[in-house]
Protein backbone atom coordinates (compact mmCIF):
# COMPACT_ATOMS: atom_id res chain seq x y z
CA UNK A 1 0.00 0.00 0.00
CA UNK A 2 1.50 3.43 -1.26
CA UNK A 3 0.68 6.28 1.24
CA UNK A 4 0.47 8.48 -1.23
CA UNK A 5 -1.96 11.33 -2.61
CA UNK A 6 -3.94 9.34 -5.24
CA UNK A 7 -7.63 10.33 -5.69
CA UNK A 8 -9.66 7.41 -4.05
CA UNK A 9 -13.56 7.67 -4.17
CA UNK A 10 -16.45 5.61 -2.54
CA UNK A 11 -19.56 4.98 -4.47
CA UNK A 12 -22.71 3.03 -3.24
CA UNK A 13 -23.84 1.55 -5.99
CA UNK A 14 -26.37 -0.49 -3.86
CA UNK A 15 -28.01 -0.99 -0.43
CA UNK A 16 -27.91 2.53 0.00
CA UNK A 17 -31.31 3.81 2.04
CA UNK A 18 -32.39 0.04 1.73
CA UNK A 19 -31.50 -3.78 2.85
CA UNK A 20 -30.31 -4.77 -0.03
CA UNK A 21 -28.39 -4.88 -3.09
CA UNK A 22 -24.89 -4.58 -1.59
CA UNK A 23 -22.14 -2.87 -3.94
CA UNK A 24 -19.89 -0.87 -2.65
CA UNK A 25 -17.20 0.32 -5.53
CA UNK A 26 -13.80 1.86 -4.55
CA UNK A 27 -11.72 3.25 -7.34
CA UNK A 28 -8.56 5.08 -7.29
CA UNK A 29 -5.43 5.66 -10.16
CA UNK A 30 -7.77 4.18 -12.49
CA UNK A 31 -8.36 0.58 -10.75
CA UNK A 32 -11.90 -0.53 -9.80
CA UNK A 33 -12.30 -2.81 -6.50
CA UNK A 34 -16.32 -3.84 -5.41
CA UNK A 35 -17.05 -4.92 -2.03
CA UNK A 36 -20.39 -7.39 -2.19
CA UNK A 37 -22.22 -7.89 -5.50
CA UNK A 38 -25.77 -8.48 -4.03
CA UNK A 39 -29.27 -8.75 -5.50
CA UNK A 40 -31.93 -6.24 -4.49
CA UNK A 41 -34.80 -7.87 -3.44
CA UNK A 42 -38.51 -6.99 -2.07
CA UNK A 43 -40.85 -4.48 -3.12
CA UNK A 44 -40.89 -4.84 -7.25
CA UNK A 45 -39.35 -1.09 -7.36
CA UNK A 46 -36.08 -2.62 -6.09
CA UNK A 47 -36.69 -5.97 -7.52
CA UNK A 48 -36.48 -3.84 -11.24
CA UNK A 49 -33.25 -2.48 -10.51
CA UNK A 50 -31.13 -5.96 -10.97
CA UNK A 51 -32.22 -5.69 -14.61
CA UNK A 52 -30.33 -2.06 -14.50
CA UNK A 53 -26.66 -1.69 -15.97
CA UNK A 54 -24.33 -0.38 -13.12
CA UNK A 55 -23.32 3.25 -13.37
CA UNK A 56 -20.11 1.55 -14.39
CA UNK A 57 -19.15 -1.09 -16.58
CA UNK A 58 -18.29 -4.75 -15.65
CA UNK A 59 -15.79 -5.20 -17.44
CA UNK A 60 -13.84 -1.99 -16.09
CA UNK A 61 -14.21 -3.62 -12.56
CA UNK A 62 -11.30 -5.54 -11.43
CA UNK A 63 -11.77 -7.37 -8.52
CA UNK A 64 -15.03 -8.35 -6.06
CA UNK A 65 -14.06 -8.89 -2.52
CA UNK A 66 -17.08 -10.34 -0.38
CA UNK A 67 -17.93 -10.12 3.14
CA UNK A 68 -20.87 -12.96 3.09
CA UNK A 69 -22.25 -15.21 0.93
CA UNK A 70 -25.89 -14.18 1.45
CA UNK A 71 -28.20 -13.13 -1.62
CA UNK A 72 -28.41 -9.87 -1.38
CA UNK A 73 -24.38 -9.94 -1.18
CA UNK A 74 -23.33 -12.16 -3.66
CA UNK A 75 -26.76 -12.16 -6.15
CA UNK A 76 -25.78 -9.96 -8.61
CA UNK A 77 -22.20 -11.70 -9.12
CA UNK A 78 -23.53 -14.03 -11.95
CA UNK A 79 -25.09 -11.22 -13.81
CA UNK A 80 -21.61 -9.29 -13.53
CA UNK A 81 -20.39 -11.97 -15.26
CA UNK A 82 -22.34 -12.89 -17.85
CA UNK A 83 -22.45 -8.75 -18.71
CA UNK A 84 -18.13 -8.96 -18.59
CA UNK A 85 -16.58 -8.61 -15.68
CA UNK A 86 -13.55 -11.08 -15.44
CA UNK A 87 -11.81 -9.94 -11.67
CA UNK A 88 -11.08 -12.49 -9.10
CA UNK A 89 -14.14 -13.09 -6.49
CA UNK A 90 -11.88 -13.11 -3.15
CA UNK A 91 -13.72 -14.39 -0.33
CA UNK A 92 -13.03 -16.87 3.09
CA UNK A 93 -13.29 -20.45 2.60
CA UNK A 94 -17.00 -20.96 3.60
CA UNK A 95 -18.22 -18.02 2.33
CA UNK A 96 -17.26 -19.85 -0.91
CA UNK A 97 -18.48 -22.84 -0.25
CA UNK A 98 -21.69 -21.48 1.27
CA UNK A 99 -21.79 -19.09 -2.12
CA UNK A 100 -21.77 -22.28 -4.22
CA UNK A 101 -25.03 -23.40 -3.08
CA UNK A 102 -26.36 -20.37 -2.95
CA UNK A 103 -25.79 -19.11 -6.14
CA UNK A 104 -26.28 -22.07 -8.18
CA UNK A 105 -30.06 -22.42 -6.40
CA UNK A 106 -30.63 -18.57 -7.68
CA UNK A 107 -29.67 -19.56 -10.90
CA UNK A 108 -32.05 -22.40 -10.96
CA UNK A 109 -34.79 -20.31 -9.54
CA UNK A 110 -34.34 -17.62 -12.07
CA UNK A 111 -34.31 -20.24 -15.15
CA UNK A 112 -38.19 -21.41 -13.66
CA UNK A 113 -39.27 -18.21 -13.04
CA UNK A 114 -38.93 -17.48 -16.70
CA UNK A 115 -40.39 -21.00 -17.88
CA UNK A 116 -43.69 -20.48 -15.21
CA UNK A 117 -44.08 -17.05 -16.33
CA UNK A 118 -43.60 -18.19 -20.54
CA UNK A 119 -45.64 -21.13 -20.31
CA UNK A 120 -48.63 -19.22 -18.81
CA UNK A 121 -47.91 -16.37 -20.67
CA UNK A 122 -47.89 -13.77 -17.82
CA UNK A 123 -45.26 -11.54 -18.63
CA UNK A 124 -44.94 -8.33 -21.13
CA UNK A 125 -41.75 -9.75 -22.14
CA UNK A 126 -41.85 -12.50 -24.81
CA UNK A 127 -39.91 -14.92 -24.29
CA UNK A 128 -39.29 -13.67 -20.31
CA UNK A 129 -35.45 -14.18 -19.73
CA UNK A 130 -34.21 -15.00 -16.32
CA UNK A 131 -31.11 -12.40 -14.78
CA UNK A 132 -28.61 -15.54 -15.16
CA UNK A 133 -28.84 -18.84 -15.51
CA UNK A 134 -26.61 -22.01 -13.98
CA UNK A 135 -23.71 -21.10 -16.85
CA UNK A 136 -23.40 -17.91 -15.69
CA UNK A 137 -23.41 -19.19 -12.27
CA UNK A 138 -20.86 -22.34 -12.79
CA UNK A 139 -18.55 -19.07 -14.62
CA UNK A 140 -19.22 -17.06 -11.31
CA UNK A 141 -17.83 -19.52 -9.10
CA UNK A 142 -14.93 -19.98 -11.23
CA UNK A 143 -13.59 -17.07 -10.23
CA UNK A 144 -13.93 -17.30 -6.74
CA UNK A 145 -10.54 -17.51 -4.73
CA UNK A 146 -10.40 -17.60 -0.87
CA UNK A 147 -8.02 -16.24 1.86
CA UNK A 148 -8.44 -16.75 5.36
CA UNK A 149 -9.43 -14.86 8.44
CA UNK A 150 -6.76 -12.46 10.08
CA UNK A 151 -3.55 -12.91 7.38
CA UNK A 152 -3.51 -9.66 5.34
CA UNK A 153 -3.51 -10.35 1.27
CA UNK A 154 -2.92 -7.79 -1.59
CA UNK A 155 -5.16 -7.66 -4.49
CA UNK A 156 -3.45 -8.22 -7.54
CA UNK A 157 -1.80 -5.34 -9.52
CA UNK A 158 -1.07 -2.60 -7.03
CA UNK A 159 -4.89 -3.10 -5.57
CA UNK A 160 -5.64 -2.54 -1.72
CA UNK A 161 -4.47 -4.73 0.86
CA UNK A 162 -7.15 -6.61 2.79
CA UNK A 163 -7.57 -8.68 5.70
CA UNK A 164 -10.76 -10.45 7.00
CA UNK A 165 -12.08 -10.61 10.54
CA UNK A 166 -14.55 -12.57 11.65
CA UNK A 167 -18.39 -11.36 11.82
CA UNK A 168 -20.45 -14.05 12.84
CA UNK A 169 -23.78 -13.76 11.33
CA UNK A 170 -23.75 -16.92 9.11
CA UNK A 171 -20.06 -19.36 8.38
CA UNK A 172 -17.46 -17.54 6.60
CA UNK A 173 -19.00 -13.79 7.18
CA UNK A 174 -16.29 -11.28 7.69
CA UNK A 175 -15.37 -7.92 8.15
CA UNK A 176 -13.70 -6.22 5.53
CA UNK A 177 -10.72 -4.47 6.60
CA UNK A 178 -9.27 -2.14 3.29
CA UNK A 179 -6.04 -0.12 3.12
CA UNK A 180 -5.12 1.79 -0.24
CA UNK A 181 -3.29 4.92 -0.87
CA UNK A 182 -2.84 5.50 2.95
CA UNK A 183 -6.48 5.30 4.04
CA UNK A 184 -7.83 2.42 5.73
CA UNK A 185 -11.73 2.02 5.18
CA UNK A 186 -13.46 -1.04 7.60
CA UNK A 187 -17.30 -2.56 6.13
CA UNK A 188 -19.16 -3.94 8.58
CA UNK A 189 -21.28 -6.36 5.97
CA UNK A 190 -23.75 -7.78 8.26
CA UNK A 191 -22.67 -8.02 11.89
CA UNK A 192 -23.53 -10.97 13.95
CA UNK A 193 -24.61 -11.15 17.42
CA UNK A 194 -22.49 -11.53 20.46
CA UNK A 195 -23.04 -15.23 22.26
CA UNK A 196 -25.41 -16.88 19.25
CA UNK A 197 -25.34 -20.39 19.85
CA UNK A 198 -23.84 -21.41 16.28
CA UNK A 199 -21.79 -18.53 15.10
CA UNK A 200 -18.51 -17.72 16.66
CA UNK A 201 -18.75 -13.72 18.52
CA UNK A 202 -17.62 -10.97 15.82
CA UNK A 203 -14.25 -9.99 16.34
CA UNK A 204 -13.24 -6.29 17.27
CA UNK A 205 -12.23 -3.73 14.98
CA UNK A 206 -8.46 -2.78 13.92
CA UNK A 207 -7.38 0.02 16.44
CA UNK A 208 -7.81 2.70 13.88
CA UNK A 209 -9.65 3.18 10.23
CA UNK A 210 -10.04 6.50 8.25
CA UNK A 211 -13.47 5.22 7.29
CA UNK A 212 -16.21 3.35 8.64
CA UNK A 213 -18.80 1.19 6.30
CA UNK A 214 -21.70 -0.03 8.84
CA UNK A 215 -25.04 -1.97 7.97
CA UNK A 216 -27.66 -0.81 9.86
CA UNK A 217 -30.58 -3.26 9.12
CA UNK A 218 -31.72 -2.77 13.07
CA UNK A 219 -29.82 0.68 13.49
CA UNK A 220 -33.47 1.88 15.11
CA UNK A 221 -34.28 -1.18 17.33
CA UNK A 222 -33.01 -3.47 19.51
CA UNK A 223 -33.75 -7.50 19.65
CA UNK A 224 -35.90 -8.78 22.29
CA UNK A 225 -33.90 -10.09 25.30
CA UNK A 226 -36.26 -13.31 26.05
CA UNK A 227 -34.57 -16.91 25.69
CA UNK A 228 -35.86 -18.06 22.33
CA UNK A 229 -36.17 -21.53 22.92
CA UNK A 230 -38.48 -21.25 25.52
CA UNK A 231 -40.45 -19.09 22.98
CA UNK A 232 -40.22 -21.29 20.40
CA UNK A 233 -41.60 -24.05 22.73
CA UNK A 234 -44.35 -21.98 23.92
CA UNK A 235 -45.25 -21.26 20.31
CA UNK A 236 -44.96 -24.79 18.84
CA UNK A 237 -46.74 -26.82 22.07
CA UNK A 238 -49.68 -24.25 21.99
CA UNK A 239 -50.37 -25.16 18.45
CA UNK A 240 -49.85 -28.73 18.52
CA UNK A 241 -52.18 -28.97 21.46
CA UNK A 242 -54.37 -27.67 19.02
CA UNK A 243 -54.28 -29.93 16.65
CA UNK A 244 -52.23 -27.58 14.12
CA UNK A 245 -48.84 -27.11 12.05
CA UNK A 246 -46.28 -24.33 12.71
CA UNK A 247 -44.63 -23.17 9.25
CA UNK A 248 -41.65 -21.41 9.41
CA UNK A 249 -40.28 -19.64 7.37
CA UNK A 250 -35.89 -19.68 7.48
CA UNK A 251 -33.17 -17.98 5.70
CA UNK A 252 -31.50 -22.03 4.50
CA UNK A 253 -27.88 -20.29 5.75
CA UNK A 254 -28.11 -19.52 9.24
CA UNK A 255 -31.75 -19.24 10.42
CA UNK A 256 -31.90 -23.00 9.72
CA UNK A 257 -29.48 -24.32 11.67
CA UNK A 258 -30.16 -21.87 14.31
CA UNK A 259 -33.90 -23.15 14.49
CA UNK A 260 -32.73 -26.74 14.36
CA UNK A 261 -30.24 -26.21 17.26
CA UNK A 262 -33.21 -24.96 19.61
CA UNK A 263 -35.42 -27.47 18.97
CA UNK A 264 -33.16 -30.30 19.29
CA UNK A 265 -31.96 -28.93 22.65
CA UNK A 266 -35.53 -28.52 24.11
CA UNK A 267 -36.64 -32.12 22.21
CA UNK A 268 -33.63 -33.29 25.12
CA UNK A 269 -34.83 -31.76 28.03
CA UNK A 270 -38.31 -33.11 26.98
CA UNK A 271 -40.01 -29.81 26.56
CA UNK A 272 -40.80 -30.04 23.00
CA UNK A 273 -44.14 -31.39 22.00
CA UNK A 274 -43.70 -34.72 20.51
CA UNK A 275 -44.42 -33.77 16.43
CA UNK A 276 -41.96 -34.48 13.36
CA UNK A 277 -40.31 -31.85 12.51
CA UNK A 278 -39.01 -31.49 8.76
CA UNK A 279 -36.45 -29.38 7.33
CA UNK A 280 -37.59 -28.85 3.50
CA UNK A 281 -35.11 -27.24 1.88
CA UNK A 282 -32.65 -28.57 -0.08
CA UNK A 283 -30.37 -25.52 0.14
CA UNK A 284 -30.95 -25.69 3.61
CA UNK A 285 -29.67 -29.43 3.74
CA UNK A 286 -26.96 -28.66 2.19
CA UNK A 287 -26.10 -25.93 4.31
CA UNK A 288 -26.59 -28.27 7.38
CA UNK A 289 -23.69 -30.31 6.16
CA UNK A 290 -21.13 -27.64 5.97
CA UNK A 291 -21.10 -27.59 9.72
CA UNK A 292 -19.37 -30.93 8.87
CA UNK A 293 -16.83 -29.06 6.83
CA UNK A 294 -15.90 -26.52 8.33
CA UNK A 295 -15.75 -27.08 12.19
CA UNK A 296 -13.69 -24.14 13.08
CA UNK A 297 -16.18 -21.31 11.85
CA UNK A 298 -18.58 -21.97 14.23
CA UNK A 299 -18.82 -23.05 18.07
CA UNK A 300 -20.41 -26.60 17.83
CA UNK A 301 -19.15 -29.81 19.03
CA UNK A 302 -19.56 -32.45 16.68
CA UNK A 303 -21.81 -34.49 18.80
CA UNK A 304 -24.15 -31.18 19.21
CA UNK A 305 -24.38 -30.45 15.08
CA UNK A 306 -24.13 -34.47 14.63
CA UNK A 307 -27.46 -34.44 16.82
CA UNK A 308 -29.51 -31.82 15.67
CA UNK A 309 -29.19 -32.83 11.75
CA UNK A 310 -30.15 -35.75 12.84
CA UNK A 311 -33.18 -35.22 14.81
CA UNK A 312 -35.36 -33.34 11.65
CA UNK A 313 -36.59 -35.36 8.70
CA UNK A 314 -35.46 -34.21 5.59
CA UNK A 315 -37.42 -33.36 2.01
CA UNK A 316 -34.82 -33.56 -0.75
CA UNK A 317 -37.55 -34.63 -3.26
CA UNK A 318 -40.44 -32.49 -4.49
CA UNK A 319 -42.93 -35.60 -4.16
CA UNK A 320 -41.67 -35.40 -0.27
CA UNK A 321 -42.49 -31.43 0.11
CA UNK A 322 -46.11 -32.40 -1.21
CA UNK A 323 -46.56 -35.38 0.90
CA UNK A 324 -45.80 -32.86 4.12
CA UNK A 325 -47.99 -30.06 2.28
CA UNK A 326 -50.94 -32.64 2.20
CA UNK A 327 -50.54 -34.09 5.61
CA UNK A 328 -52.52 -32.43 8.60
CA UNK A 329 -51.19 -33.96 11.20
CA UNK A 330 -49.34 -31.57 13.88
CA UNK A 331 -45.65 -30.62 12.99
CA UNK A 332 -43.21 -28.26 12.49
CA UNK A 333 -41.96 -27.72 9.01
CA UNK A 334 -38.75 -25.29 8.72
CA UNK A 335 -38.93 -24.12 4.78
CA UNK A 336 -37.42 -21.78 2.46
CA UNK A 337 -37.05 -18.97 1.93
CA UNK A 338 -37.00 -16.71 4.78
CA UNK A 339 -38.64 -13.89 3.48
CA UNK A 340 -41.66 -16.00 1.71
CA UNK A 341 -40.86 -14.52 -1.50
CA UNK A 342 -40.28 -18.15 -3.28
CA UNK A 343 -39.59 -21.89 -2.90
CA UNK A 344 -41.16 -24.27 -1.17
CA UNK A 345 -42.81 -22.10 1.96
CA UNK A 346 -44.91 -21.30 -0.67
CA UNK A 347 -46.69 -24.22 -0.98
CA UNK A 348 -46.74 -24.91 3.23
CA UNK A 349 -48.38 -21.14 3.56
CA UNK A 350 -51.16 -21.88 0.94
CA UNK A 351 -52.19 -25.18 2.81
CA UNK A 352 -51.80 -24.33 6.08
CA UNK A 353 -52.28 -20.35 6.00
CA UNK A 354 -55.93 -20.63 6.33
CA UNK A 355 -56.59 -22.54 9.53
CA UNK A 356 -56.66 -20.58 12.82
CA UNK A 357 -55.21 -24.24 14.22
CA UNK A 358 -51.92 -23.71 12.44
CA UNK A 359 -49.19 -21.27 13.30
CA UNK A 360 -46.94 -19.03 11.07
CA UNK A 361 -43.36 -18.20 13.01
CA UNK A 362 -41.69 -15.06 11.53
CA UNK A 363 -38.08 -15.23 12.47
CA UNK A 364 -35.79 -12.23 11.14
CA UNK A 365 -36.20 -9.25 9.34
CA UNK A 366 -38.28 -9.05 6.31
CA UNK A 367 -37.61 -6.54 3.42
CA UNK A 368 -40.56 -4.55 2.99
CA UNK A 369 -42.41 -6.02 -0.31
CA UNK A 370 -42.15 -9.20 1.02
CA UNK A 371 -44.92 -12.15 1.96
CA UNK A 372 -42.78 -12.19 4.90
CA UNK A 373 -42.74 -8.58 5.87
CA UNK A 374 -46.95 -8.90 5.43
CA UNK A 375 -46.83 -11.75 7.93
CA UNK A 376 -45.47 -10.13 10.21
CA UNK A 377 -47.70 -7.12 9.70
CA UNK A 378 -50.68 -8.68 10.30
CA UNK A 379 -51.98 -8.92 6.27
CA UNK A 380 -54.54 -11.36 6.65
CA UNK A 381 -54.47 -12.31 2.65
CA UNK A 382 -51.47 -13.11 0.52
CA UNK A 383 -51.07 -13.61 -3.32
CA UNK A 384 -49.80 -17.38 -3.93
CA UNK A 385 -48.68 -18.58 -7.14
CA UNK A 386 -51.55 -15.76 -8.34
CA UNK A 387 -54.44 -16.36 -6.16
CA UNK A 388 -55.41 -15.00 -2.87
CA UNK A 389 -54.73 -16.76 0.21
CA UNK A 390 -56.68 -16.03 3.78
CA UNK A 391 -54.02 -16.41 6.27
CA UNK A 392 -56.27 -17.29 9.23
CA UNK A 393 -53.11 -19.08 11.05
CA UNK A 394 -51.49 -17.09 14.06
CA UNK A 395 -48.64 -15.63 13.44
CA UNK A 396 -45.60 -15.10 15.88
CA UNK A 397 -42.64 -13.02 15.37
CA UNK A 398 -39.77 -14.53 17.08
CA UNK A 399 -37.36 -11.07 16.69
CA UNK A 400 -34.91 -12.36 18.93
CA UNK A 401 -33.90 -15.11 16.70
CA UNK A 402 -32.39 -12.74 14.02
CA UNK A 403 -29.09 -13.13 13.22
CA UNK A 404 -28.22 -9.26 12.46
CA UNK A 405 -26.54 -7.07 15.23
CA UNK A 406 -29.39 -4.81 16.99
CA UNK A 407 -28.33 -1.08 17.54
CA UNK A 408 -26.74 -1.38 20.50
CA UNK A 409 -24.73 -4.51 19.50
CA UNK A 410 -23.70 -2.32 16.31
CA UNK A 411 -22.47 0.71 18.78
CA UNK A 412 -20.79 -1.79 20.67
CA UNK A 413 -18.58 -2.92 18.05
CA UNK A 414 -18.09 -0.05 16.35
CA UNK A 415 -16.71 1.98 19.41
CA UNK A 416 -13.58 -0.42 19.73
CA UNK A 417 -11.81 2.30 17.58
CA UNK A 418 -8.67 3.53 19.49
CA UNK A 419 -8.36 6.32 16.91
CA UNK A 420 -11.31 7.14 15.91
CA UNK A 421 -12.71 7.38 11.95
CA UNK A 422 -12.66 10.55 9.91
CA UNK A 423 -16.33 9.89 9.07
CA UNK A 424 -18.71 6.82 8.30
CA UNK A 425 -21.22 5.61 5.87
CA UNK A 426 -24.52 4.00 7.29
CA UNK A 427 -25.46 1.25 4.64
CA UNK A 428 -27.58 -1.49 4.04
CA UNK A 429 -30.48 -0.19 6.48
CA UNK A 430 -34.55 1.48 5.76
CA UNK A 431 -34.40 5.20 5.58
CA UNK A 432 -35.63 5.49 9.48
CA UNK A 433 -33.17 2.64 10.48
CA UNK A 434 -29.84 4.26 9.06
CA UNK A 435 -30.83 7.95 9.79
CA UNK A 436 -31.26 6.64 13.86
CA UNK A 437 -27.80 5.32 13.49
CA UNK A 438 -26.03 7.41 11.80
CA UNK A 439 -27.20 10.03 14.86
CA UNK A 440 -26.62 8.16 17.44
CA UNK A 441 -23.12 7.39 15.82
CA UNK A 442 -22.93 11.58 15.82
CA UNK A 443 -24.07 11.86 19.38
CA UNK A 444 -22.49 8.94 21.28
CA UNK A 445 -18.92 9.11 19.06
CA UNK A 446 -19.00 12.57 17.87
CA UNK A 447 -17.69 11.39 14.39
CA UNK A 448 -19.50 12.92 11.30
CA UNK A 449 -21.53 9.96 9.78
CA UNK A 450 -23.52 10.41 6.54
CA UNK A 451 -26.89 8.08 4.86
CA UNK A 452 -25.29 7.25 1.41
CA UNK A 453 -28.08 7.67 -1.56
CA UNK A 454 -27.97 5.11 -4.56
CA UNK A 455 -24.85 5.82 -6.90
CA UNK A 456 -23.43 9.09 -4.74
CA UNK A 457 -20.06 9.74 -5.33
CA UNK A 458 -17.68 10.35 -2.16
CA UNK A 459 -14.09 11.44 -2.23
CA UNK A 460 -11.56 9.61 0.88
Amino acid sequence: MAADDAELTLCCLGAANTVTGSKHLLEADGKRILVDCGLFQGAKVWRELNWNRLAVEPESIDAVVLTHAHLDHTGYLPRLVRDGFRGPIVCTEATAAVADIILRDSALLQERDAAFLNKHKATKHHPALPLYDSGDAQRALDLFTTRPFGREFDLPDGGPTVLFRRAGHILGAATVDLAWHGRRIVFSGDLGRHDDPIMLDPEPVPPAADYLVIESTYGDRLHERVDPAAALAEAINATANRGGTVVIPAFAVGRAQTLLYYLWQLRGAGRLADVPIFLDSPMAISASDLLRTHQHDHRLAPEVYEGMCAMAGYAREVEESMAISASREPKVVISASGMASGGRVLHHLRAFGPDARNTIMVTGYQVPGTRGRSIAEGERYLKIFGEWVAINAQVVNMRMLSAHADADELIRWASGFATPPRRGFVVHGEPQAADTLRRRIDREFGWPATVPRMNQLFAL
